[in-house]
C-alpha cells in the first residue's frame, strides 16, 4: 500500500483584486486605510470637555437671543427686594420661556452631533492632506517615512507592553 496519487484540478481563476492598502503598497503610496505617521483617528464620540463646551455655547446663545427678555426682568427687579418673586413673575416666565426654546435637551443633542461631525470632518481632511503630502514623496523616501513610523509605533507598544 502505497498512497495514491490525489488529482490535480486548476484552481477556478479569482476576481479578487487587492485592498486599498495593498494596491498602494504595491504602487509605492498611501491608501486611505492605511496607518500613517500624523494620522488622527476619527472621534466617535465628544469628551466630557467637549460636551460641556457645547453646553455652555448653547446658553450663551439661548442668552443672546433672549436679551429683551432680560431687560424686561432687570427693570422690574431694579428697585425690588423681596417683593420681585410676586412683582415680576410675568416677566421671569416669559425669560424662561424664552431660554427653554433654545436650551432643551433635543438642541443639546442636536449641537453635539453637529460638533462631532464637524470634528470627524476636521479629521478626515487632516489625513487626506497628510496623506497627499506622503504620496508626493519619491518611493524610496515613503519607505524610509513608513519604516520609521512602524518602528515608533512598535517601541510605544513595547512600552505599553
Amino acid at each position: 500500500g502505497g498512497r495514491r496519487p490525489q488529482p490535480t484540478t486548476a484552481s477556478p481563476p479569482t476576481d479578487r483584486r487587492p485592498t486599498t492598502a495593498c494596491a498602494a503598497a504595491m504602487a509605492g503610496t498611501v491608501a486611505a486605510d492605511d496607518d500613517f505617521p500624523d494620522k488622527r483617528p476619527l472621534p466617535r464620540h465628544l469628551s466630557r470637555g467637549q460636551g460641556e463646551a457645547v453646553r455652555n455655547e448653547m446658553k450663551h446663545d439661548a442668552l443672546a437671543k433672549c436679551e429683551p427678555y432680560i431687560e424686561k426682568y432687570h427693570e422690574c427687579g431694579r428697585l425690588r427686594t423681596v417683593s420681585i418673586v410676586w412683582a415680576c413673575r410675568v416677566q421671569l416666565n416669559a425669560l424662561n420661556e424664552c431660554l427653554h426654546q433654545y436650551t432643551h435637551d433635543e438642541e443639546l443633542e442636536r449641537r453635539k452631533k453637529e460638533r462631532l461631525m464637524r470634528l470627524r470632518k476636521e479629521a478626515r481632511e487632516h489625513n487626506e492632506s497628510v496623506r497627499k503630502s506622503l504620496n508626493s514623496l519619491p518611493a524610496d523616501e515613503l519607505r524610509k517615512v513608513q519604516q520609521t513610523h512602524r518602528q515608533q509605533q512598535q517601541q510605544q507598544q513595547q512600552r505599553a507592553a
